[in-house]
């Protein structure tokens, strides 16, 4: 008895994990737990720059090696391109592109010298730009003791704070309008405002002011290079450009 009932569990199993496909209606139902074999697909290229993106887009549309049309899908800061669906309806990731970029430090307390540094390195040279590290330059943290003798008695007084050296030599604006580098260096950095910030101490910060205006202006200007850049493809129906 008790033979026949494992046998009877055992059948169980092996009927359970049966795969049945049937056409009903010319619906296709499984029966079972079934999965799809993976497809192989390419590992995609991590690249830098706009033009290693152009030229690898074109030696791959020369090889024929993926299905077209390729899909470029352009962000502020970022690339990816995809092959044209296979017969999964599935796409490769060929390219991955993002630029190299410096680590600007926004909405962050700096020292006056770390500030000027980071203004002098990573922001293109501008006339704003010039000015703002003059201004910088000459801001100065001090602190003054004065002291009263009446005869009777010596009153001491200290007063400090931030101040500029030749203050009547400069007219502070606390917006201003600056262009880090912050998308792809084949473009023109795109310009922004900016809060400028000093409290006691001679700590300086700068705050994006333009709501992130500055993002739609990189894409705009980074999907324009690569249409100019792939006009003949985009025309072939081999490149299709989104962002």
């Amino acid at each position: 008895m008790l033979k026949e009932a494992l046998q009877y569990v055992a059948r169980l199993a092996t009927d359970s994990q049966e795969i049945i496909v049937k056409d009903i209606n010319g619906e296709t139902y499984v029966k079972g737990d079934a999965h799809r074999m993976p497809t192989d697909m390419a590992s995609k290229m991590r690249l830098n720059s706009l033009d290693s993106t152009v030229d690898y887009i074109k030696d791959c549309i020369s090889g024929c090696k993926f299905v077209l049309p390729y899909v470029v899908n352009v962000g502020y800061k970022e690339i990816d391109v995809y092959s044209g669906l296979n017969e999964r309806l599935e796409r490769n990731v060929l390219i991955e592109t993002t630029p190299l970029l410096p680590r600007i430090s926004f909405d962050h307390w700096m020292d006056m010298e770390s500030f000027v540094i980071q203004l002098k390195t990573c922001f293109v040279e501008t006339d704003n730009l010039n000015k703002l590290v003059a201004i910088v330059s000459s801001i100065t943290d001090e602190s003054k003791v004065s002291m009263e003798d009446d005869g009777f008695g010596l009153k001491v007084s200290q007063v400090s704070g931030t101040t500029i050296k030749k203050p009547e030599e400069f007219q502070i604006n606390p917006i201003v309008r600056l262009a880090p580098y912050r998308t792809f260096t084949e473009l023109t950095q795109p310009e922004s405002r900016f809060l400028l910030r000093v409290r006691d101490g001679g700590k300086m910060a700068l705050y994006e002011a333009d709501g992130g205006m500055w993002k739609l202006e990189a894409q705009r200007n980074t999907s324009d290079y690569l249409r100019e850049a792939l006009a003949e493809e985009i025309a072939n129906g081999t490149v299709v450009v989104v962002g």
